[in-house]
């Protein structure tokens, strides 16, 4: 694939959706990110936060590809993709937008918005709700935090997650207690120093929470079911 196919497949994020019909007017709305939007919602594991939102009736679950999965991109060489394709991580985010504006224009999703992330979905799901005041929450699972930590971005400059964007939101991340791949230490940074930033603008009580579990999977980088399940059961309860 050259660089031009290459761009028109990443620009093209909106994918289907799961939950109840269209037809039925705007519902809260969870936005799930992590490989391309048909894995995110439809391939297991990596869909077992969305099967469990499906027990409840009130909401809808919408995905974007993330940059270097779709159709076309081998979704194992993501991370070097990014690496070598850094301008359209840092678009995605401008591009979700505005498809979160198209889907609210449509009738589709109430103003009740909450992103739901894993690895590095969990990364660019807390770049986007630090840049839109649309979104209220989100939960990571065994999220990607400092894109540095990973060997494929090693001496290749990089873009942070401003923490005094986030200060307003409610934020919880799961991680293992071993995980070599994004870093527990990074999560747990996180929370911690975005805490303290809350605190010191004022609220009292910072809605940012770490949930550490036994490592599984390889470097310590999977996310059992039950975890998949406590995040969803959070989400739900922010949307109700």
């Amino acid at each position: 694939m050259d660089r031009n196919t290459a761009m028109q497949v990443a620009m093209s994020l909106l994918s289907d959706f799961r939950g109840p019909s269209l037809d039925k007017g705007p519902l809260p709305a969870v936005i799930y990110l992590a490989l391309s939007a048909e894995d995110s919602l439809n391939l297991d594991p990596f869909n077992q936060p969305v099967n469990a939102l499906m027990n409840y009736s009130n909401l809808r679950v919408f995905s974007f590809d993330l940059p270097g999965h779709g159709k076309g991109l081998n979704k194992m060489k993501a991370m070097s993709y990014w690496a070598a394709h850094f301008e359209e991580v840092n678009s995605f985010v401008e591009k979700a937008k505005e498809d979160i504006t198209s889907l609210i224009n449509k009738g589709y999703i109430s103003d009740q918005i909450i992103i739901a992330g894993l690895s590095r979905g969990g990364y660019l799901g807390l770049q986007l709700a630090a840049h839109d005041s649309r979104i209220k929450a989100v939960c990571g699972f065994a999220p990607l935090i400092k894109l540095e930590s990973l060997e494929e971005f090693k001496n290749i400059p990089s873009s942070s997650i401003d923490l005094n964007l986030l200060v307003d939101k409610s934020i919880r991340l799961y991680i293992g207690n071993h995980d070599t791949r994004v870093g527990t230490e990074n999560a747990h940074d996180f929370i911690r120093d975005l805490t303290k930033i809350s605190l010191d603008r004022g609220i009292r009580s910072p809605q940012t929470e770490l949930i550490i579990y036994p490592s599984i999977g390889f470097k310590g980088h999977g996310t059992p079911q039950e975890i998949f399940e406590s995040g969803a059961d959070w989400i739900a309860a922010k949307l109700s």
